[in-house]
């Protein structure tokens, strides 16, 4: 799927840690986009101060708090994106949101950076345990995670960019050719 001159935004989707933000920044700067990120949004709605993570927001709040927040940061993305063209990074759990996901499912392109569950695992753990994997056993509840999450965005995105085991450089050569940009 290529884009078109009419194409004014870009929203990748995928797990934590797939590269949205890294590849969105570049293609942002490629394509003379803006980018925006929407867990960067979610903390700034949350603590216009800065300095409050997403991954604190959610252990301090919950996750039903966070998942109203995040439906706001999705209003918010969507309006950015009627303004000026825009690449958007979601969040890993974005896709499960129906409220955020309503919000945006006509704002642009659905791309799916797709990688290996190994690589996605071992990256979220190197930041330790986030709040939403169980201190018993993280592996089974991410691999749950993972397969439930890609079933969605498998079925959501309008184009699947298949980044497992690619370095970043080349990662970002091959979603440049599969949006015929």
């Amino acid at each position: 799927m290529s884009t078109t001159p009419g194409t004014r935004t870009i929203l990748l989707l995928g797990m934590k840690h797939s590269g949205k933000s890294t590849l969105g920044r570049r293609l942002a700067n490629h394509l003379g986009f803006e980018f925006t990120d929407l867990d960067e949004l979610i903390e700034e709605l949350y603590d216009p101060s800065g300095g409050t993570t997403c991954r604190e927001i959610f252990k301090a709040r919950g996750a039903e708090f966070f998942a109203e927040l995040e439906a706001q940061a999705a209003a918010e993305l969507a309006r950015l994106t009627s303004r000026r063209p825009t690449v958007g990074a979601l969040g890993g759990g974005t896709i499960e949101n129906r409220a955020a996901m309503n919000v945006l499912k006509e704002v642009g392109i659905r791309v799916y950076l797709k990688d290996s569950f190994d690589r996605l695992y071992e990256r979220v753990m190197g930041n330790g345990r986030p709040a939403f994997l169980s201190a018993d056993n993280p592996r089974d509840d991410f691999l749950r995670l993972f397969e439930r999450r890609t079933q969605l965005y498998e079925s959501q995105a309008e184009l699947i960019v298949d980044i497992t085991e690619l370095g970043v450089e080349e990662a970002f050569r091959l979603l440049l050719d599969c949006l015929a940009v």
